[in-house]
């Protein structure tokens, strides 16, 4: 019944700071349950931000199967996941970011996510105990760029393992919109589809990998508009 009763005091907490749309305020969320800081009730979040609001594909896309805009509305990524319960919903970046963990998203799940110009670093994921790829998708992942002029563009980079960066099994998608996949270093494959890969934009870039430094189809397909996948080095199969 707490655990109940602390998720609906986070709600009324966040609709409160949503509806006064103050900088002044910050976000709320759930203690942290292994090491609570707070006596185990609610602890400050993020500070709350001018809304980030725009398509999936960052708000200009218009090729392919992507011809029509439906604006959603972004919240910042939280820092905190743990790479085992599965992340959906709509976020953007506000920082440069380490990551704690693996992004993992299950069957039937959405992750729509911006990188705003930021850097989604995985230098955090090659550490022994930790070692993950940066992405594991059983379900969707929309990935955009809607800064793409802030820091040179926003990017994932820093993974230096025996995991694909991206994951992408017989139930995943991947639709790329923008962004970078750049400088990771795998003995597989830089992307890893056995599911559905769509490329709008974006690049895959000056990856190395022992297998295919690009796009390696295990079992998937892959459909590319626009973007590019240029300067990788290492693989010898895929694109």
């Amino acid at each position: 019944m707490r655990a109940i009763s602390e998720l609906l005091l986070v709600d009324s907490l966040n609709t409160w700071v949503y509806t006064t749309a103050s900088t002044d305020y910050y976000t709320w969320k759930a203690d942290n349950k292994s090491t609570p800081t707070n006596g185990g009730y609610p602890v400050f979040g993020t500070a709350w931000t001018v809304p980030h609001s725009h398509c999936v594909c960052g708000g200009d896309t218009n090729i392919g199967h992507h011809t029509s805009h439906s604006v959603v509305q972004y919240e910042p990524l939280p820092d905190d996941w743990d790479g085992i319960v599965s992340l959906e919903g709509n976020y953007y970046l506000t920082h440069d970011m380490t990551m704690p963990a693996r992004i993992y998203i299950a069957e039937g799940k959405t992750m729509n996510l911006c990188l705003n110009g930021y850097k989604l670093d995985a230098r955090g994921l090659n550490v022994e105990e930790k070692t993950d790829p940066v992405f594991y998708l059983s379900g969707a992942l929309n990935l955009c760029d809607c800064d793409g002029s802030q820091n040179s563009g926003g990017k994932i980079t820093g993974l230096n393992n025996n995991y694909s960066p991206i994951i992408i099994d017989l139930r995943g998608t991947f639709s790329m919109y923008g962004g970078s996949i750049t400088k990771n270093t795998t003995t597989g494959n830089t992307i890893d589809n056995s599911g559905i890969f769509t490329m709008y934009g974006g690049s895959i870039t000056d990856n190395f990998a022992k297998e295919t430094a690009g796009v390696y189809n295990e079992a998937g397909t892959s459909t590319m508009y626009g973007g590019s996948i240029l300067h990788n080095g290492g693989g010898t199969y895929g694109l």
